[in-house]
């Protein structure tokens, strides 16, 4: 399995969640490049004003087109990542303002992948967690450290 970090970025500042996760884990994490395949057990980030899309086991990234203040970058991720996995694509709603990801999570839904939300109790930004929990589509809503063991027998593993 992969995991793919897509955060709402301010475009005018470097990210420094690449150098920090590399403090907390002992796989590979890099900040994601055009047209680089997928490799499991490493940990992607988006680079900063950048769409990500995921298209044969391939990282795409593209120009925002949606102004800033607009621009819904887990929607656009979660929805290529629900095409090119299809059943084994699994997407993941932690701490955040606003609601995206939510159109996003429906696309995983739609085919047969899982969803996950952090409880909105445990995020330090509410929103986007209940906003997921609201659409009845989450599988498991828990505190992060805890979904391996919330986790159904029946999932696949995914990207």
């Amino acid at each position: 399995m992969a995991f793919v970090i897509v955060q709402h970025l301010d475009p005018t500042r470097k990210g420094y969640l690449v150098e920090l996760l590399k403090r907390k884990t002992n796989m590979e994490v890099l900040e994601v490049e055009d047209n680089a395949p997928v490799r499991p057990d490493c940990v992607y980030v988006i680079p900063p004003n950048k769409d990500l899309s995921l298209f044969h086991g391939a990282f795409h990234l593209f120009e925002p087109r949606a102004p800033r203040g607009l621009r819904l970058p887990i929607n656009f991720f979660f929805r290529s990542l629900a095409d090119d996995q299809q059943e084994r694509a699994i997407g993941v709603i932690l701490s955040g303002m606003g609601a995206d990801g939510t159109l996003g999570l429906k696309a995983i839904k739609e085919r047969e992948g899982a969803v996950f939300a952090q409880e909105p109790d445990q995020a330090k930004f509410d929103s986007m967690p209940k906003n997921a929990i609201g659409t009845g589509l989450v599988d498991i809503v828990a505190p992060p450290r805890n979904f391996p063991r919330e986790s159904p027998a029946t999932l696949n593993t995914g990207l």
